[in-house]
């Protein structure tokens, strides 16, 4: 393959790439003292009813969540490259050829600037990329040529995991 230059806008990249930024893996979340203190007084409440309805697979489940969210915590976010090509979305090191996209949506939002996609791929049937401080009119006529563009709101999960910020 040919060589990349990371960054905004477009680059070349074997005369294949349309457009392409960088994004973080998951989004980074501002969190205080105080959602602290709810995190682990939740975790500690629901595991002691775990513990007292002898319901221990509840339990092992919970702390291994509890235990994801801390690690992602401790963890600064990888730099991803996202890149529409002729033949297809590249997500880092993931390839979708648009055969098996069916449709995206973005919802351009103060909180949330994300372009979301429908799959046919069993393993990850919905994408989401963000596209903060790109030209999202460039990005939607781009996309526009090679899949159609439905309207949904943002996804529910996604809603309730920034709200939680986790």
């Amino acid at each position: 393959m040919g060589e990349a230059r990371w960054g905004c806008g477009i680059i070349e990249y074997m005369d294949n790439v349309l457009f392409s930024w960088e994004i973080d893996e998951y989004r980074i979340h501002a969190r205080g003292r105080r959602w602290y203190v709810l995190f682990f007084g939740l975790v500690g409440i629901v595991s002691i009813y775990a513990i007292t309805s002898a319901n221990f697979l509840f339990l092992f489940i919970l702390l291994m969540i509890a235990g994801i969210i801390l690690l992602s915590i401790k963890h600064p976010p990888r730099k991803l490259l996202v890149s529409i090509e002729q033949d297809g979305l590249r997500i880092g090191g993931e390839w979708h050829p648009w055969k098996n996209i069916e449709y995206f949506w973005v919802v351009n939002e103060p909180e949330v600037q994300s372009i979301y996609f429908e799959t046919l791929e069993t393993l990850k049937p919905h994408l989401c990329v963000s596209f903060h401080d790109q030209d999202i009119e460039k990005i939607t006529n781009l996309l526009r040529k090679v899949t159609r563009e439905e309207t949904h709101d943002e996804p529910f999960i996604d809603i309730i995991s920034r709200v939680l910020r986790i």
